[in-house]
């Protein structure tokens, strides 16, 4: 595993739980991750290239930029991409048998139906989204000649224990819970919402499937940021007034959300999760 951040620590605890034996390369170890921590920088090659020879069956590389403020415009963003897309090429190399990447429904740009992972357009409209569908390309080339498998999983909105506070969960639930206003900037979009333990499940139920290469990680059904905030709402029992920013006609034409027709679905993985169940297990844990 490549990073030990907010997406990827369910995934660790899933596949250890699993009977998995899995390691963890990060930048800093962690005390709560009971699995085997190699220290180390992605974006230095001579890092990981030394990891590699412990011979390992497969790869997961969760590490990218997730600064929320910047994430989307940030350079940081092309050197990110470079060193995934040489991962996978040493990971080949070093006979892993099967690489998973993550990407993003960003990758799908504007969107005014739900996407379907390998029949529609990629349209990237930031520098965050480009790098993405560039690593992904990039990647699909290098292991095509390969006896490695790859698999390229784009995440759509998700949420769960230990996101950045900055995020709009973790945001709406301190702003109930303070005595701080709340502003929602895009009210109107429709967002497929997952949670970071369906993203665990997800990743297990590939490791284990046969399924196409690109895979939307989802739940087929969307919801506005304002759903977001009823639901935690009654689940907090507190209401607050709200100011609605950037209230947008092309906000209203926004649809996030992964068809039911995704090869995830298709290929018989359900999430465990809706919004409002998710939603209890984010508070109860918070």
């Amino acid at each position: 595993m490549i990073g030990n951040g907010f997406l990827a620590l369910p995934i660790i605890e899933r596949l250890d739980s699993e009977g998995h034996e899995v390691s963890v390369f990060s930048r800093r170890a962690k005390n709560h991750i009971k699995v085997r921590q190699i220290e180390g920088d992605i974006l230095k090659p001579d890092n990981w290239k030394e990891v590699l020879r412990n011979s390992y069956q497969v790869v997961i590389n969760t590490a990218w930029i997730t600064n929320h403020i910047q994430y989307q415009t940030d350079e940081i963003n092309k050197d990110y991409a470079r060193s995934a897309i040489s991962l996978a090429k040493e990971a080949a190399k070093a006979r892993v048998e099967h690489f998973i990447g993550f990407g993003s429904c960003a990758e799908y740009g504007l969107r005014l139906s739900p996407c379907v992972a390998g029949k529609t357009l990629l349209k990237p409209g930031n520098l965050y989204a480009e790098q993405k569908v560039e690593t992904f390309e990039k990647t699909m080339q290098l292991l095509l000649s390969t006896k490695t498998r790859f698999s390229w999983l784009r995440i759509f909105q998700p949420y769960g224990l230990l996101q950045d506070p900055k995020r709009l969960v973790p945001y709406l639930i301190n702003g109930l819970k303070s005595e701080s206003s709340i502003e929602i900037e895009d009210s109107r979009s429709l967002l497929d919402w997952v949670t970071t333990r369906d993203l665990a499940s997800a990743v297990s139920w590939v490791l284990n499937n046969s399924v196409p290469v690109e895979i939307d990680i989802a739940t087929s059904v969307g919801h506005t940021n304002l759903d977001v905030l009823n639901y935690l709402e009654a689940l907090l029992g507190k209401a607050k007034e709200i100011r609605l920013l950037n209230q947008s006609l092309e906000g209203s034409t926004q649809c996030l959300v992964a068809g039911r027709g995704s090869p995830i679905f298709t290929s018989g993985w359900r999430p465990g999760d809706t919004l409002e169940t998710g939603l209890e297990w984010v508070v109860r844990n918070a």
